[in-house]
């Protein structure tokens, strides 16, 4: 499950690998605390759409948002923001 507080973010990337799932990437991600993130449904590296399900547990305890919101937040909330999640 996803942990809940509030916390700080500290890294961001353009991308990252799924594990288990090496063709498979997560586009956009925003750190919050240790290895959860926001991220991105699931692409592979052609960029087409491998799980575009939202609102599940499907992520690892990460928090998985569509394409434009996870770009949206990686253009738009820096480091060091407080994010609260609930």
């Amino acid at each position: 499950p996803t942990i809940k507080g509030t916390f700080t973010v500290q890294g961001k990337g353009s991308y990252f690998t799924v594990p288990d799932h090496e063709e498979w990437i997560c586009k956009y991600y925003t750190q919050f605390y240790g290895d959860y993130l926001i991220h991105s449904v699931v692409y592979d590296k052609n960029n087409k759409l491998v799980d575009g399900r939202l609102g599940m547990r499907l992520s690892k305890g990460c928090i998985r948002v569509s394409l434009e919101n996870a770009k949206y937040i990686y253009y738009n909330v820096p480091r060091s923001s407080t994010v609260y999640i609930d």
